[in-house]
């Protein structure tokens, strides 16, 4: 699979993500403020996917340095400005942020982490967390046939656990852009 620039993966993902909300199960139905955590931690993923590779990345255990990771990048790249209170909710965003199923290495909730300040600390599992992999991983799929050879158990198994109704089509971007290109040479 080619490299996604970081605008794109981000981009991408968050426009599945949000494309999807509309047939979640009515149990996995999203607050305003979980729909702000699933967009930052999703943001935060792909920015350190991107920046420092799946190796360089703190090891769940190690959730200070998490915490101090996400809190540096979202001053970085203002936060403040998309959600004012952001930094109430870093742990939620920082435990999606680094927390991708299936990763075998996941810190526990509420074990190892510092309390969350929603309501319900379990939505982070399920639906969010849920939510963040559909995105991840279709955002690295760049023909219908990824979807068979490397993301179809993934994706059927996130899509039945937040019980999403409807089905999937993958569009070709680059086609479309081909065309409108094509199109404008021909007209012009």
């Amino acid at each position: 699979m080619e490299e996604l620039s970081l605008a794109v993966c981000i981009l991408n993902g968050l426009l599945i993500v949000w494309n999807l909300l509309p047939f979640l199960g009515s149990a996995f139905l999203l607050s305003d403020d979980e729909k702000r955590i699933l967009c930052l931690g999703l943001t935060l993923h792909c920015h350190d996917t991107w920046m420092y590779g799946e190796e360089d990345k703190p090891n769940s255990s190690e959730i200070g340095e998490i915490l101090e990771r996400c809190r540096t990048t979202g001053e970085r790249l203002s936060f403040i400005e998309f959600w004012a209170d952001w930094r109430e909710y870093l742990a939620e965003i920082a435990y999606l942020a680094h927390n991708k199923p299936p990763n075998v290495e996941v810190a526990a909730i509420p074990e190892n982490w510092a309390s969350f300040k929603i309501t319900d600390p379990l939505r982070l599992e399920l639906p969010l967390r849920h939510l963040l992999l559909i995105g991840d991983t279709a955002v690295q799929l760049n023909h219908p046939v990824d979807i068979m050879l490397h993301g179809v158990n993934l994706l059927r198994r996130q899509w039945l656990i937040v019980e999403l109704s409807g089905a999937v089509s993958h569009h070709f971007l680059l086609q479309v852009e081909l065309f409108v290109f094509a199109t404008r040479r021909w007209f012009a």
